[in-house]
Formats: C-alpha cells, structure tokens, sequence
C-alpha cells in the first residue's frame, strides 16, 4: 500500500498453513529484513492463516496496525497539508490567490 507521494506502508507476506484452524490467526512476527524501503527503520509483517485468503482475524489486525497507523505516519509527517479545511491556514497560505 502506498500514497501519491510515493511512501509505502509496512509489507504484510501472508503465509498459508494447513495446520491452522480457520479463523486462527497467531501473533504476526514484525521482520526487519522485510521492509519494503531502505531505511534501517522499515520493517514487514509475516502473517500466517490457514489459506493465503486470510481470515476476519487477519482483517482486523491488518487494518488496525498496518492501514491505520500508516494513515497517522503520513498525517503526522504531512501535518501542513491536512489543515487545509482550517480557513486561517488556507487563507495565510493562499492570499495572493484570493481575489475579493
């Protein structure tokens, strides 16, 4: 998963294993060899379910730890551009544009 700006979220392999149970779902295991950057701060998740399809577990997971946090990584690193709906922000930036 990525943003128009070009970063990447934080890889998640998921691995099938037939000794599983079908919503099973064990602890992901956070890799560092895995990230999908060169920074020696990425890092990917190695998940397991009993088929590669995942499961209701799996989902909650992945969208609590992998698509959330990655939305709160790029708001906080591109905290000037959400406050766009704040009418002082948009006006102090943009005034020259606004014709009255």
């Amino acid at each position: 998963m990525h943003n128009a700006a070009g970063e990447v979220a934080a890889p998640v392999f998921l691995v099938s294993d037939d000794s599983l149970g079908p919503e099973e779902f064990p602890e992901p295991i956070k890799c560092g060899d895995l990230g999908g950057t060169s920074d020696i701060n990425s890092y990917g998740w190695l998940c397991f379910t009993k088929t590669r399809n995942g499961n209701k577990s799996f989902y909650k997971w992945f969208a609590k730890e992998v698509v959330v946090e990655f939305v709160k990584q790029v708001r906080t690193k591109h905290s000037d551009v959400c406050k766009v709906n704040d009418i002082s922000y948009y006006t102090m930036q943009y005034s020259n544009f606004i014709i009255l």
